[in-house]
């Protein structure tokens, strides 16, 4: 979390240094302020607020909701106030529907989060001035897939997966990658999350000699599958929603 934090202070005086030092700039941060992403809105929010007034600047506080079609006003709220440049921006839907508008009002927008793929090819296409910190789609997997191929050149490597889109996605494309790479793992699977135990996948990781596992699910998940393979040797890796609440 601090991490973002300090990405906000700095994404501000990026945007700030085209003023030359200018002072007095309306600065948009586009953030959760309630619901389940409130805790990570207001460490943006106050890691934006310190960075802006050191440098003489203000804060235009706008509510993200994530909700689809919040993007119109989202734009309508930053062009209401003022702002010379909008951060933030978690989710993608608090950017589509009003990109137009910020583009017409001269409003850079830069995103924290958000990975739409249709998002962002739009933008090339119509010069939106839309801007992001976030991996590009596929990035994940195949600097995960390089990660993995470097830590583990001569293990059985599985690759698990919960059923959800998103998962399945990045597990496929994980796959794709190491086999390019000539390496072909012993086992791909979907398992059931939500399970109070997962013995019995850990027993069919051991029966095909499984040595590193890289799960695409959640936390929870992860941490009961790791819980029930204690001691088997088997080494798990995953991705960023290991670093998600309890």
């Amino acid at each position: 979390m601090n991490k973002l934090i300090l990405s906000s202070a700095a994404l501000l005086g990026l945007l700030a240094a085209g003023e030359a030092h200018a002072k007095g700039l309306t600065i948009g941060v586009v953030a959760p302020l309630d619901g389940p992403f409130a805790n990570l809105g207001r460490q943006v929010m106050e890691g934006a607020k310190a960075q802006a007034e050191a440098a003489g600047n203000t804060v235009l506080p706008v509510p993200e909701t994530c909700e689809p079609d919040s993007g119109v006003d989202v734009a309508s709220r930053l062009i209401a106030g003022g702002a010379s440049v909008a951060i933030g921006f978690l989710c993608s839907d608090s950017l589509i529907g009003g990109t137009q508008a910020l583009k017409e009002a001269g409003i850079p927008a830069l995103t924290l989060s958000a990975r739409s793929k249709v998002l962002f090819e739009d933008a090339v296409k119509h010069g939106w001035p839309v801007y992001s910190l976030a991996p590009r789609p596929g990035e994940e997997a195949e600097t995960t897939a390089g990660f993995m191929a470097g830590l583990w050149p001569n293990s059985a490597i599985a690759i698990l997966d919960d059923g959800t889109l998103n998962a399945h996605e990045l597990a496929a494309n994980i796959r794709l990658d190491l086999e390019n790479k000539g390496i072909k793992p012993v086992m791909t699977d979907t398992f059931r999350p939500g399970l109070d135990n997962q013995k019995l996948l850990v027993r069919q990781l051991q029966k095909v000699g499984a040595t590193a596992v890289y799960v695409s699910g959640a936390r929870t998940d992860v941490a009961t599958i790791a819980h029930d393979a204690a001691g088997s040797g088997i080494t798990f890796m995953g991705g960023e929603q290991l670093i998600a609440a309890d």
